[in-house]
């Protein structure tokens, strides 16, 4: 079968089980990466496996870097389980009063992240547009509870949030999140998953943008959208893109995605992208890329998480050996990004979860 039926093929099952709700994780992979027998994605650090036990709650936070202690759920044994309806998810649990923005950890070596910068807070402008999509969602069905994860490998991967949705999770100083942090986690699919966990069904490997957008209208994007209903989209593209495309066309394409989610009812949160370390062209068409992300941002009075600005002071801006994908704070042999302590938070996906728990929270916060 040559490359374009190939292609072709898999597209078309991935979009069919996209459309009941599932993620079937086949690997797309793009023609031209075909071609070159490069697929994006080897080495990623993924979390540990649903059926991983929790580390016990008998280890200390601050000891060794290979035994954290778990707070959350999975330092309660006798925590029972949510039921798992037979619809697609249960009551969520009731609102909890809002918390103040929390600042960032002092980090080794002295740097610290604002906060403000890491997730700017919102000028009026984006209250305002924050207020009315979440008016037109009301309307429209969408659940204030429920988040969606839209991007690529590093959204897909399991150490993007999946730890604090099992409840594997050690909160530091951070201990103000766990209400935001259960807010999201109450409302279950139908096969268990939570916001945290669900494996998306457009945020995939490889993906550039103009993938979410394919076979519109029945692209993965509008799919995820209708089977989640999210009061809320973190979105983040551009790894891939600035191999493939200019900024400019990558502005035209994300345009569109923001376009859909709006209309949708749901609050895009648009995150910036960690530094691309592989090569040093690469590494030169991140500023654009970031610079767009960052203006329509602002020009469309959305949620922004500067993603990239809170991974500079980290070793090697956050970024793995594989120099594209965040690196993994390891704790007892397997990878712990539930892990929020400033030892933790030298790695790139610690970081990446704690600004995204930022990022819910001020949202969750805003009446």
């Amino acid at each position: 079968m040559d490359r374009e039926r190939l292609h072709a093929v898999a597209l078309v099952v991935t979009i069919v089980a996209m459309a009941t709700g599932c993620n079937p994780n086949l690997p797309f992979i793009p023609p031209n990466e075909l071609d070159s027998g490069r697929v994006e994605g080897g080495g990623i650090p993924v979390g540990p496996a649903p059926d991983r036990p929790a580390p016990g709650p008998d280890v200390h936070a601050d000891a060794a870097i290979d035994a954290p202690r778990v707070t959350g759920d999975a330092a309660r044994p006798d925590a029972s389980t949510p039921d798992v309806a037979s619809t697609p998810d249960v009551a969520p649990t009731p609102d909890v009063a809002p918390t103040p923005d929390i600042p960032l950890p002092l980090l080794d070596g002295g740097a610290s992240v604002d906060p403000l910068v890491a997730v700017p807070t919102f000028d009026a402008a984006t209250v305002a547009r924050i207020r009315e999509l979440r008016a037109r969602g009301a309307t429209l069905g969408v659940r204030p509870e429920v988040f969606a994860k839209i991007g690529d490998s590093i959204t897909e991967s399991n150490s993007f949030l999946y730890d604090i949705g099992q409840g594997w999770f050690v909160l530091g100083n951070y201990g103000a999140l766990e209400p935001t942090i259960q807010r999201f986690r109450a409302t279950r699919f139908a096969d268990g998953s939570n916001s945290f966990t669900r494996p998306s069904a457009c945020a995939m490997g490889g993906w550039v943008a103009a993938y979410a957008l394919a076979m519109e209208p029945m692209s993965a994007l509008r799919s995820e959208l209708a089977y989640t209903r999210p009061g809320y989209a973190v979105v983040m593209y551009g790894t891939n893109d600035l191999d493939r495309i200019s900024a400019a066309d990558f502005t035209r394409d994300m345009t569109r995605i923001l376009d859909i989610i709006e209309g949708n009812g749901t609050v895009p949160i648009v995150s910036t992208i960690p530094d691309r370390l592989d090569r040093p062209d690469a590494m030169a068409r991140v500023p654009a890329f970031n610079g767009a992300i960052r203006a329509l941002a602002a020009a469309r009075h959305l949620p922004l998480m500067d993603y990239w600005r809170a991974l500079q002071p980290l070793p090697r801006q956050g970024v793995d050996a594989d120099g594209i994908h965040p690196s993994a704070y390891v704790a007892a042999g397997d990878f712990a990004t539930g892990v929020i302590t400033p030892a933790a938070l030298q790695f790139g996906y610690n970081m990446r979860n704690l600004v995204a728990l930022l990022a819910l929270e001020r949202l969750r916060a805003l009446p």
